[in-house]
């Protein structure tokens, strides 16, 4: 900064007059930024304003008769008029009185030609008188008249240098005159391109100040934002414990919730269908959904491994549900440790965040392991429902391909066999589903004497003609249970 306001100050001194001269060198010799800052705001302007009244009183001694007037007026005025002078007006004013002077010259030389002119006619006078004398023998007359006749071409001689004398005044006036006019108008170009970079300086100035404030705003904040921090820095420890007991009970009731609307849909298809149409049973706790005929023959149990090992969501739910454990032991850990430091009653600032993380570490890998647990449960039950579709030889394979084909093939990978009696059924546990009954010849209900479907949409039963039945499947069972072969038409 103080390197650029030297420059600045020393190109002002190499232009400047001579009390701007020495008031710049004072500055720069006081190697204070603040006397330069001084200088460039006030002393400059003072110190011009001196040597632009010398300067106009220096022109009222020596100018033309509008420079001398124009210099007058300016020495009365302001000193922004005096400065718009020195500038600019004695050069327009220099321009009138050369113009004047162009003028006088041109007429003067006008004058001497004309009396030359006159003299030259007066000597032919004269000269013709003399002729005229000699003839009648008047040698005094004749004397008399050629003594007229030299004089007046002394005198026409007179007024010819005269006459040359003022075309030389006229031409160095005009040029004068040019001299000026150029010499205004570049004075005025400069005026302008003067007033031009100090608007342009007054903007640089307002921009710089408007972000110097703007920085002082944000400075300020910042300073607010770092002391309400470390005012409540003694409290975060608190609010760690308070979220973390927030964060677990919202996840204990998320996990009910969801608990209680699988119950909901689960309860509806017993309702509608009856106990035997849920794929997975909660009876028998965690093998609840291993069916009953899971132990038969080594056919089978090579069809189930085959189906579970094979199947990502199985492999990536076990993988989720370690990571998930591992995370909330990570987070215990960060837990006690973060508490440890804050009662120490001056590391809260670095436990409070610790324990924040670590509470989020435990509330993630809580998320994760039950991510994966969910994961690991879905990807068993559609690895055993692929089991249990696999053809093994069984009653199961009376139905048809048509049959099957008939399904939507939004169900189709949930195809499994009835739990009692023979029948096949495809359901996403989520309100659709079809199931086929084989027929049974013992049942005393006509509608189940042949191979029938049971279609599920919604939550809702779908009768024969393709809307939803009135009440249950058992107050509208003749309409609920739709023969095969119709179903398939």
């Amino acid at each position: 900064m103080g390197d650029d306001l030297r420059l600045y100050i020393t190109q002002l001194t190499s232009t400047g007059g001579p009390v701007m001269k020495d008031a710049g060198r004072a500055a720069l010799n006081s190697g204070k930024v603040e006397t330069y800052r001084e200088f460039l705001n006030t002393g400059q302007y003072l110190s011009r304003s001196e040597d632009e009244r010398v300067r106009a009183t220096q022109l009222i001694s020596v100018g033309g008769p509008e420079v001398k007037a124009a210099a007058r007026i300016a020495l009365e005025g302001p000193t922004d008029l005096l400065h718009n002078f020195i500038q600019t007006e004695q050069y327009k004013a220099q321009q009138k009185d050369e113009l004047a002077a162009t003028h006088v010259a041109q007429v003067a030389q006008r004058i001497s030609e004309a009396a030359r002119v006159a003299a030259a006619a007066q000597k032919s006078a004269a000269e013709a008188n003399a002729a005229a004398a000699t003839e009648r023998a008047a040698a005094a007359e004749a004397g008399q008249y050629a003594q007229q006749a030299r004089d007046s071409a002394a005198e026409a001689d007179t007024h010819a240098k005269q006459a040359a004398q003022s075309a030389k005044e006229a031409e160095s006036s005009a040029a004068a005159a040019a001299a000026s006019a150029r010499t205004a108008r570049q004075a005025e170009g400069n005026a302008q391109r003067a007033a031009v970079r100090a608007v342009n300086s007054a903007a640089d100035a307002q921009r710089s100040a408007n972000w110097a404030r703007s920085s002082a705003d944000t400075a300020w904040g910042s300073a607010n934002q770092a002391r309400s921090a470390a005012t409540a820095a003694g409290k975060d420890a608190d609010a760690a414990e308070k979220a973390r007991v927030d964060t677990l009970a919202t996840v204990i009731l998320k996990q009910r919730e969801e608990e209680a609307q699988r119950r909901q849909v689960l309860d509806a298809w017993d309702q509608d269908y009856g106990p035997d149409e849920r794929i997975n049973s909660d009876d028998g706790g965690i093998w609840g959904w291993v069916p009953d005929w899971l132990k038969d023959g080594a056919n089978t149990v090579a069809n189930y491994g085959q189906a579970i090992l094979t199947n990502s969501d199985v492999w990536l739910g076990g993988f989720e549900s370690a990571l998930g454990v591992v995370m909330m032991a990570g987070g215990a850990g960060g837990d006690i440790g973060g508490g440890a430091i804050c009662l120490t009653g001056i590391g809260c600032l670095a436990g409070a965040p610790a324990i924040a993380l670590s509470t989020g570490l435990i509330v993630g890998g809580a998320y994760t392991a039950a991510d994966g647990v969910g994961r690991f449960n879905n990807g068993l039950g559609t690895a055993l429902r692929e089991a249990e579709s696999t053809p093994t030889g069984k009653a199961d394979e009376w139905l048809s391909q048509a049959s099957r084909d008939k399904v939507p093939d939004s169900l189709k990978q949930y195809e499994a066999r009835n739990r009692k009696g023979v029948g096949v059924r495809w359901n996403d546990r989520k309100g659709n589903g079809v199931r086929i009954d084989k027929v049974e010849a013992s049942n005393s209900q006509e509608y189940q004497q042949v191979d029938h479907v049971v279609i599920n949409s919604g939550g809702k039963v779908i009768g024969r003609d393709g809307k939803p039945i009135t009440g249950s499947i058992r107050e509208d069972a003749k309409n609920a249970h739709i023969p095969l072969e119709e179903w398939i038409k």
